[in-house]
């Protein structure tokens, strides 16, 4: 299929990276009057996994493209392949990532749109330091996210730990951050 309105796979009207991923939007804000905003994002091999999260006024949904990846949501955790999807309601603490050999895609659909988000994501990873944990959670805040740490589940524990902590402390966030 060709025209002016088809996006190939790889390309979009934004692209965006941070933490190892690639972020290409098919859909923004502008386009469906916030309604939502659509990305195609690629996944390295065992990279590092978005801190666990929960959207306070955003649904997120996902269909995996190529390879496996990996959810956790509200502490069960899950793994899709290709053409299998995955919604998140809004509230609900999650995660995710790719734990293979291969790169995985997927499409992430955020109702309300979230590309904003990501734009600002973008430029806060493409300075020559990462950014302090305070601010990636200042910017989190700003569009509707907080830390999902309690009751996250999370069970890779060398990579997030379970914490029942409500407010994390700078240094668990730095940990929490690194993947390590």
């Amino acid at each position: 299929m060709t025209g002016e309105n088809v996006i190939p796979a790889g390309k979009g009207s934004k692209i965006y990276s941070a933490r190892g991923s690639v972020m290409a939007f098919k859909a923004v804000a502008d386009q469906t009057s916030g309604d939502f905003s659509l990305m195609e994002r690629t996944l390295p091999p065992r990279g590092r996994r978005p801190l666990p999260h929960r959207h306070v006024a955003a649904s997120e949904a996902f269909f995996v493209l190529d390879g496996t990846v990996t959810f956790v949501v509200d502490g069960t955790e899950s793994h899709a392949g290709p053409e299998e999807f995955l919604l998140v309601p809004r509230g609900a603490g999650h995660t995710f990532g790719n734990g293979g050999d291969e790169p995985a895609r997927l499409l992430v659909l955020h109702a309300p749109a979230m590309d904003a988000y990501f734009a600002e994501l973008d430029e806060l990873w493409s300075r020559p330091d990462p950014p302090t944990p305070e601010e990636e959670r200042a910017l989190m805040s700003r569009h509707g996210m907080e830390p999902a740490l309690r009751g996250a589940g999370v069970t890779e524990g060398r990579r997030y730990g379970e914490q029942a902590l409500s407010n994390a402390s700078p240094s668990l966030w730095t940990w929490l951050m690194s993947g390590s």
